[in-house]
């Protein structure tokens, strides 16, 4: 939870009501060991989701006062199967995500409600699409916003399938097009993944696999330094390729997303909103003073 005890009993200390309320939850769920995690294990024991020894442990959180449920987790078991729990904490006793697949379960820090992947709330199309590909494997899941699956290579070409809680996978895929295309051209002299759809009845992108591995060991490693070099050369290809995108993150683009990050900082932090307003007009100065360029 990256510590949110020592986080809200720093925000008391700025009178701010909303951590001011949920001090207490927060201390109950900042508990080491895990307090939650025992309940994960029990529930999904008893609805079969896994066997009664599997260990379940924490591997996303979110904490939103002004929400309910104002806590979301993900708890995923330890290898070698990967089965995946949403955790949604709510002040008041919620509904069950379903009539035997979910679980309700009052604790200290309020109710939780536990859903085996695929009964998120908001991506009301993940259901089917895991029923399509029971053997997928998920690579990247953060509740209410998408999920991404990698096919088995074993019988079948692998792909990448990201699944989406609204239509943003349309204009995504467009990009990818383009993208490929550019490849194609020789304009990129990097690998690109192959597009192969946009679902619109599952709202599920669909990739083809690019082989290699994953960057974040190198990056840390003495080899990060040309590893960043090429990356910054494969940006440099794209942006002087014939490639349109579908919308252009500018300036004013990133201004108004940092606007609305910082309301929400506001709403949840008051006395810190003088300072975060007296940031944003740096941010703007730094802006003008820069002007416009390709």
């Amino acid at each position: 939870m990256n510590d949110l005890y020592a986080s809200t009993q720093a925000a008391t200390v700025g009178g701010d009501e909303p951590f001011i309320r949920y001090t207490r939850e927060l201390a109950w769920l900042d508990a080491e060991p895990d307090s939650l995690s025992p309940l994960v294990r029990e529930a999904a024991a008893q609805r079969g989701w896994t066997a009664a020894a599997t260990d379940w442990i924490r591997s996303y959180g979110s904490f939103s006062p002004q929400r309910d449920p104002f806590c979301v987790f993900v708890y995923e078991t330890v290898a070698p199967t990967r089965d995946i729990c949403l955790a949604e904490l709510f002040a008041s006793r919620p509904v069950a995500s379903g009539e035997r697949e979910g679980a309700v379960i009052e604790t200290p820090a309020g109710w939780i409600r536990l859903s085996p992947l695929g009964y998120d709330p908001r991506l009301g199309t993940l259901t089917a699409v895991l029923a399509r590909f029971p053997a997928a494997e998920v690579i990247r899941y953060r509740p209410y916003r998408r999920c991404t699956l990698r096919t088995p290579s074993s019988g079948t070409a692998t792909r990448f399938i990201k699944v989406f809680a609204d239509e943003q996978g349309a204009s995504v895929h467009e990009n990818t097009v383009a993208v490929w295309q550019a490849r194609q051209r020789g304009e990129l002299s990097f690998n690109v993944a192959c597009p192969l759809g946009w679902e619109v009845q599952s709202r599920s992108l669909s990739l083809g696999l690019v082989p290699g591995e994953p960057i974040l060991r190198e990056l840390l490693s003495a080899r990060g330094p040309a590893l960043s070099a090429r990356m910054g050369r494969a940006c440099a290809e794209i942006a002087v390729s014939g490639i349109k995108p579908i919308s252009v993150f500018d300036a004013a683009a990133q201004m108004r997303r940092s606007g609305k990050y910082a309301e929400q900082v506001k709403s949840a932090l008051p006395h810190l909103s003088e300072r975060i307003e007296a940031l944003l007009s740096r941010l703007a100065a730094v802006h003008r003073s820069t002007g416009g360029r390709q």
